[in-house]
């Protein structure tokens, strides 16, 4: 059943791959992965797979139930036009796993195109993609933060009501699901007792988008129409259409936390990314 299947979603039209995906049975959909895994042209990347032109899939046990809640959240409210996010189709955990921790399964829109990661590791140029698009991604989290929580009384975190996770908050997260913005403070404060410190984040309203993994691999630059991925075109980088995914560390936050998540990320190179796309981010949001 699972060669069929696959077959089907790699063929077919695009409406059809998504109500396959939408109606299948669970143990159906794992077997489908299962199968690509062992396939070079579905394996993109550690923990996602491209199942045909239009349809991919991130598992892991680390994909909980707030990360597509917050990129379905993303899609539903971001302009296209400045920034793509992949469109949620399906999302379940896999309980009957053997492994210590659940498998989670998500199911969207493949992006085609390449990470910034890659297009500075093969330019000829060091870094060339990320600098020739850095203003354009700090213009991204200035239209996130345009993005405000919908309600005064919304609470701090993924729109979920889970708990914070990412950078800011620890390898397992937050461990515990904040309020308001005045508990988390309190939280907050707690902590940095230790080393004498200590935050008011009452100036910080309202609760805005924060991606919160800004980093080099979450951010696509799409093939454009000609199929050129690589920037060579007549307009560069700068003519590219701008993805970002991995929406498991988002959240509703006070703006200040983009910026922060920023001097903890961990970027793999030697090459200060994180520390120019902060300095360009503090510019174009006048922090």
């Amino acid at each position: 059943m699972d060669v069929i299947l696959s077959f089907i979603l790699k063929y077919t039209h695009p409406l059809t791959q998504r109500s396959i995906v939408q109606i299948c049975p669970q143990t159906w959909l794992i077997s489908i992965c299962q199968r690509a895994q062992t396939q070079k042209d579905f394996y993109i990347t550690q923990g996602v797979l491209r199942l045909s032109t239009h349809l991919g899939v991130q598992r892991g046990c680390g994909i909980r139930p707030s990360r597509p809640a917050m990129q379905d959240y993303a899609y539903k409210r971001l302009d296209p036009a400045v920034v793509r996010v992949p469109r949620v189709y399906r999302f379940f955990i896999d309980h009957l796993t053997e492994r210590p921790l659940p498998d989670g399964y998500l199911f969207m829109d493949y992006i085609p195109g390449k990470t910034l990661e890659k297009l500075d590791a093969t330019a000829t140029e060091n870094n060339c993609a990320s600098k020739a698009l850095m203003e354009r991604i700090a213009n991204i989290v200035v239209h996130l933060q345009g993005i405000k929580a919908e309600a005064v009384s919304t609470s701090p975190g993924p729109v979920d009501g889970g708990m914070p996770h990412g950078y800011l908050w620890g390898d397992y997260g937050a461990k515990r699901v904040f309020h308001s913005v005045s508990d988390m403070n309190s939280w907050l404060n707690e902590r940095l007792e230790v080393i004498g410190r200590s935050i008011d984040l009452s100036p910080c309203y309202p609760l805005v988008l924060c991606h919160g993994d800004l980093v080099r691999r979450n951010i696509i630059v799409m093939e454009d129409d000609d199929g050129d991925e690589e920037g060579k075109g007549a307009g560069g980088f700068d003519g590219r259409r701008i993805a970002l995914v991995d929406w498991g560390h988002a959240a509703l936050l006070p703006r200040v936390f983009e910026i922060a998540a920023m001097s903890c990320y961990n970027d793999r190179t030697n090459y200060a990314y994180a520390r120019e796309l902060e300095e360009v981010t503090r510019e174009a949001i006048g922090d």
